[in-house]
């Protein structure tokens, strides 16, 4: 009987990759090809669709409750003429209340960086639909801008969907800069909660309610606590804190 042959071990590669060098491809892998769905829970929701969807309505202002969808059915609809290309933009918006008593500028970056914080859950939703090297081009050319409220004056946006969130913290003279920054093909949506502002019951968006704006062209959708759709634990949570 012959000897029998050993076999050699493999070799250790000492650049063999580690979890810190290893990239996650599901961060760049294409989404399936999602259809946008704007589908009311409530006939509050269902009427703020429809004053979004209706071309004859420039300005849609939803104001109540958090947690009732103002800002989530804005995105979608955004993203909606997005992808049918009859909107060429998607401008997003707010006030920066100072943090702390620091206003943005204490943060690293520039302007889209610092606004990332407060734009968050709206580039949550581009998620759903978008891999994270889609949204970072977009943002680079222009087609999704994230704008400070305080920066648009003097901007007039065309063929654009404008998102201005957190109206509540907005001033007068801000909210009626805002107002006036749309352009032709554009749309804009304001949203916020006059009961959450940090700025008290002086407020651009209260000013704007109190004005009574039975106008053409623009849609008020208030919302209120019956048409909150959050998960069902957060109501016993809230109770559990004494809130509402």
């Amino acid at each position: 009987m012959g000897r029998q042959r050993s076999r050699a071990l493999p070799r250790k590669r000492d650049n063999y990759p580690t979890s810190e060098n290893i990239i996650d491809i599901q961060e760049y892998k294409k989404p399936q090809q999602k259809k946008v769905t704007l589908l009311p829970r409530n006939i509050a929701q269902e009427k703020y669709i429809d004053a979004l969807t209706n071309p004859e309505i420039s300005v849609v202002v939803a104001c109540g409750d958090a947690g009732t969808g103002k800002t989530h059915l804005a995105t979608l609809y955004a993203i909606q003429c997005l992808k049918a290309r009859t909107h060429e933009k998607i401008v997003i918006t707010r006030p920066l209340i100072a943090v702390d008593d620091k206003d943005i500028g204490f943060l690293p970056g520039d302007i889209q960086s610092k606004m990332s914080p407060w734009t968050r859950p709206v580039l949550d939703v581009f998620a759903e639909f978008f891999n994270a090297r889609q949204i970072t081009g977009m943002l680079e050319e222009g087609v999704i801008e994230l704008v400070p409220l305080a920066y648009i004056r003097g901007r007039t946006f065309k063929n654009s969907i404008v998102i201005v969130d957190e109206a509540q913290n907005t001033t007068a003279n801000s909210m009626l800069s805002a107002l006036t920054r749309i352009g032709e093909g554009s749309k804009m949506v304001v949203t916020g909660d006059v009961k959450q502002s940090d700025r008290g019951i002086k407020n651009g968006l209260q000013d704007f309610l109190s004005r009574n704006p039975n106008i053409p062209g623009v849609a008020v959708c208030p919302f209120g606590k019956q048409h909150v759709e959050r998960h069902p634990v957060i109501s016993a949570i809230l109770q559990l804190y004494g809130e509402d």
